[in-house]
């Protein structure tokens, strides 16, 4: 059997009840400032050699209530982070504990890399969860019995500097979970991030919209406020907002940046028909690769009275470090849409139900971040 630094990842789209559309921008930064929209052909080509990121969104796709939710959430519980289990069963009338959006998310998050490896084929004592230095999560495979005992800190696994290792992110919000994950060495995966900001739909009330706008103006860069300027239309502002602060947030993810950090430091200035760019602190960031699309779902309704289903879109951003010297890639997905469905996967809560086999899923502790 092969062993876990052998495997190659190969997530592939299935068909769900969610459709989506993606937006993905390529951007590249030079030593001072940004970026072709485009990559060169030798861009392209060096980005194929680097490990193939992948997503798979799951979404709730029908009301959290009744039985069905119930099933759902006691075979979950076979198969999280053990101390996550213990604490939501002491906490929780899990009776009702289905019914919670927020607990449902939080127990599929924990669960997805899991999920992850079982696909992968590897038994849950053939892998862990381990932390590089700064606190940013990754699958390793345990250590030799012969080596000495290692830390959560990870590294000095069979699948440390050496071989393989599994770099993931993971995000949520309303009704979708995500997760980002690659294969290759710890120095190439491990820096993955992962973000979803939900793009709210105030089509009937434009005063609404700017209210929106206005709560989240604090968290731009004074660099960032030209780029939503009061003479464009509601809809292009908040598109442009939220992808500023998906592809914020999804940096600072992989960093492993514990949460706090200003967001005004970071200018983001991604413009699909020109020049883009990224810095922090003022200065041009280089050597990451960000992926931007939108999901639009039917989602359960908020209240019992709305219609059984509801449209939702969400922007989502992941980043992971490639370390190129000279640029910064915003990918805008649906440009190649033949290549976006080979790293992008859509599924359903229930779908993911339904493959959970009884503790099939297993592993260390680990916290859904």
């Amino acid at each position: 059997m092969p062993s876990f630094s052998e495997r190659i990842t190969q997530a592939k789209q299935h068909p769900s009840s969610a459709t989506a559309t993606a937006t993905a921008a390529t951007a590249a930064a030079g030593p001072a400032t940004s970026v072709i929209t485009s990559p060169s052909s030798d861009a392209r080509r060096e980005r194929h050699r680097e490990p193939q990121l992948y997503v798979w969104v799951v979404t709730i796709n029908r009301e959290v209530t009744g039985e069905a939710s119930l099933w759902e959430f006691q075979r979950y519980l076979s198969a999280i982070d053990p101390t996550l289990r213990r604490t939501l069963e002491n906490t929780l009338d899990i009776s009702k504990a289905g019914k919670n959006l927020s607990t449902l998310r939080k127990i599929v998050a924990d669960l997805l890399p899991r999920m992850l490896m079982t696909r992968q084929r590897i038994p849950h004592n053939g892998w862990r969860f381990a932390k590089n230095g700064s606190g940013k999560w990754f699958i390793d495979s345990p250590p030799p019995p012969s080596s000495s005992s290692s830390s959560s800190n990870g590294g000095s696994g069979a699948a440390g500097a050496a071989n393989k290792v599994m770099g993931y992110g993971l995000a949520e919000r309303d009704s979708v979970i995500a997760l980002a994950f690659a294969q290759g060495y710890k120095q190439q995966v491990v820096n993955i991030g992962m973000d979803i900001v939900r793009i709210p739909d105030y089509s009937s009330s434009g005063d609404e919209a700017e209210a929106f706008i206005a709560s989240l103006m604090h968290k731009l860069a004074p660099e960032e406020l030209s780029q939503i300027v009061p003479a464009l239309p509601v809809e292009k502002k908040l598109s442009r907002l939220c992808i500023m602060l998906a592809v914020k947030e999804a940096y600072l993810k992989a960093l492993g940046q514990p949460h706090g950090f200003d967001l005004s430091r970071i200018s983001v200035n991604i413009n699909p028909g020109g020049r883009s760019t990224i810095a922090v602190d003022k200065q041009v960031v280089n050597g990451w690769e960000f992926r931007l699309f939108t999901a639009d779902i039917g989602a359960p309704p908020p209240l019992p009275e709305a219609p059984r289903v509801v449209q939702e879109r969400y922007q989502c951003a992941t980043a992971i470090w490639r370390g190129w010297k000279d640029r910064t890639e915003v990918v805008f997905a649906e440009r190649d849409r033949d290549e976006m469905t080979s790293w992008l996967q859509f599924l359903t809560v229930t779908a993911l139900a339904r493959s959970v086999g009884s503790g099939g899923a297993r592993g260390d502790a680990t916290p859904a971040s």
